[in-house]
This record gives C-alpha cells, structure tokens and sequence, in this order.
C-alpha cells in the first residue's frame, strides 16, 4: 500500500502528529461562507447572571446582564475533529465560537494540541488513515470526563439536536475518557431521551468526518485564563435553557426533609478546604448526613438529591447536583474568597432556589491558579453560629 503524506507538513498520516495552522473562524461564518447548512434555534439574547448572596439569611444575589449568544445547530461536510476537543478543522479554517466571545479577549485558548496566535489557531493532533468517520455529532469540549461540566455544558446540546430533528441515528462523538466513569454515562441515559449511540474519540487523535452536525454551546468559557486574571461576572455563564432543560430531565419534585453535607475529594481541581474534617464535624451536629457523590450511582444521587431540604459543601462539581433537587432545597456554599464565579448561584437561581455562600479564609495561592481555586480554612465557631442563624430563618 503507497504511504500517504499530510499534505500540510510532509510527514506520514500513520503514527504522525500532524501540525497544521488556519485562521479561526465562528461556526455561523463558515457556514455562510460555504453555503453550509446552519439551523438558528434561539435567538441571540440578554441573559441573567447571579452573584452569589452573602446574606442575611437564604436568597438570590444582584443580577448582571450579559450577552446570551444564538442557539443552533450546523452541519458541516469533509472536515475534522480532535478527541477531547471542541473545535473543528475545515480546509480553510478552524471553526472555534469561543474565539469570539464577549470575554475572549481573557483566556488563553491553549492547549494540548491547540495554540492562539494572533487570528490563526495552531493545531497540531496524532492522525492515522483508521481515524475516519462516516458522521457524527461534535459532543465534546475541554473538561469533558467532569461531572460539572458533562451535565451543564454537554447534555444540553441533546435539546438543540431535538428541536433541529436531526435523526438519532447519527452517534454522538464524545471524549473517550467519558467511558471510564459510570456516572456520566448514567445521568446521559436519564437526559436522552432517542437512544443515541456513544462514539469515544481517543484524546489528541485527529478524526476525519465526511457529514459533522455541530451544536452550539450554552456554557461560556474558556479553557483558561489569562496569567494574573481573577474570574469576573461574564467569564463563566450557562443559559437559563440549558439549566430549565436539564431540571425538566433529572429533577425531583415536592419538598425534601434531608440536610446533605458533600464531603469533596477533589479529582480535577486541587484540595481546597484545609480543615475538611472539623467543618464536616460541625455539619454533622446540625442534623447534616455527610456524603460524597462519587461514591454512588446517578441513580442513587438523584433519589439523595431529589429528597434534600438543603445542600451544603465546598465550592465545586458537586454542588451541580443542585439541579437534581426540588426548587425548595437552599444551597450553603463555602468558598475561599468573595469571587465572581456565578455559575453555582445561576445554577440555583435559574431553578428557583434559594443559597448562601460563605466565605473562609483564603491560606494559600500558587503561581497562576485562578482565586477560586485557593486554599482556605473555616472557623468551626464561626460555621456553628452561622449555620444556626441559617436554619433558623428557612
């Protein structure tokens, strides 16, 4: 059999990594500039975005306005995708909406196989002649194996390929590393409602698509900050659609009795809270079971979660469990610092519930790890006398 040779760098297409650098382009632009089919389902729109509340008592905090992009889903011919990944590789361009976002100017957009420079992306993917694909839908982006971001930032796009009718019998291309933990694949089952077929795309492996349906995201972000930013109201944003959608799918209804504390054990993020043990300990004397969500099932979190008066834990991927909850749970948040992540405060907003966030005492920031991410300790005195005020008032 004749080698083939990528015709961009010269070296084999078998067991290369293949570099390549085009200039980047949103989806929308393509589309129009190819006469490729581009579906609009929501319009562009202004959202609401909540800071978290600090008291007094339970409540919603000061709402921002933000720019909410169009919704919708493309389709795209003879292209490529990158496992892990959520851009796409066309002859002329590497289509890439987060490039263009209010906040792009913030984050970084690099990579293990992609680099920003200046107007082009740079990517550079391992490619064989068996990476081919007849068709597929690109559901997949950074951080794809969290729970976090599988639920608010992936599932939701299951909603635009309903409303676009695109047909079920076309797999959707996920990060393979989703395959290894049995929770993503669970709460999947739950939302999907056609029975879409799971293909895994092994990370950094370049992927041939002759027919790619692409739909939009309803989570705004990007893969990092800038060295030395701290997170600010608009860097991170989810759309209330995407938030009613999913709470439609998983979750539970009427009035929950239990108090849950989530005891974290950090698997992408670093350990956060020093003290764990005392503060779970105080919890624990306020009638809180103490719980940690990896240890069970979906199916098992949702009936916990489903049955929850109020949810309590440290700032991070569990506390999207908020979603499976009744819009009656409050939500006690404990963080290092008074930052601007919104994400868990429209989580709760956007389902009508109610929250406190707590702020400890930050003890530790290394190098460029972004400020919600610090270290910090909580006074166990402190927590007692507040989460008595707390309870008192819901």
């Amino acid at each position: 059999m004749m080698e083939t040779n990528c015709v961009g760098c010269g070296g084999s297409m078998a067991g290369h990594i293949h570099t390549q650098s085009h200039p980047a382009m949103t989806v929308k632009d393509w589309c129009q500039v190819t006469g490729s089919r581009y579906t609009p389902l929501i319009p562009a729109r202004e959202g609401l975005t909540h800071a978290p509340y600090y008291g007094p008592g339970v409540g919603i905090g000061t709402t921002t306005t933000y720019p909410q992009s169009e919704n919708y889903v493309a389709e795209a011919g003879n292209v490529s995708v990158v496992g892990g990944h959520g851009y796409v590789i066309a002859e002329n361009a590497v289509l890439f909406d987060p490039a263009f976002g209010p906040h792009s100017e913030r984050f970084r957009f690099a990579n293990s196989t992609l680099s920003m420079i200046g107007d082009d992306i740079q990517v550079a993917a391992y490619r064989s002649n068996n990476h081919h694909l007849d068709s597929g839908v690109l559901f997949q982006s950074w951080y794809a194996g969290n729970y976090h971001h599988w639920l608010v930032e992936h599932l939701p796009k299951l909603m635009l390929l309903e409303q676009a009718g695109i047909p079920s019998e076309i797999p959707l291309l996920i990060d393979a590393r989703v395959f290894a933990v049995p929770q993503l694949l669970e709460v999947f089952d739950a939302v999907d409602r056609q029975g879409h077929e799971l293909i895994g795309l092994e990370p950094d492996a370049e992927y041939a698509v002759d027919h790619l349906v692409i739909p939009s995201n309803m989570f705004g972000t990007g893969p990092d900050l800038q060295p030395g930013l701290d997170v600010v109201v608009g860097d991170v944003t989810v759309d209330r659609e995407a938030v009613e959608f999913l709470r439609q799918r998983v979750s539970g209804s009427g009035s929950g009795q239990r108090r849950l504390y989530i005891d974290r054990r950090a698997v992408m993020a670093p350990i956060r809270l020093r003290n764990g043990a005392e503060v779970a300990e105080v919890f624990q004397s306020f009638g809180f079971d103490v719980v940690r969500p990896a240890e069970y099932s979906f199916g098992q979190q949702r009936e916990m979660f489903s049955n929850a008066a109020v949810v309590a834990g440290e700032s991070g991927a569990a506390m999207t469990n908020m979603l499976l909850a009744p819009k009656e749970t409050v939500m006690i948040c404990l963080q290092a610092l008074p930052f601007s992540l919104n994400v868990y405060s429209d989580l709760a907003a956007y389902g009508g519930q109610r929250s406190r966030f707590l702020v400890g005492a930050s003890v530790e920031r290394i190098g460029s790890i972004p400020s919600y991410q610090s270290s910090f300790v909580y006074d166990p005195d402190k927590l007692r006398d507040e989460l008595a005020s707390i309870l008192r008032d819901i």
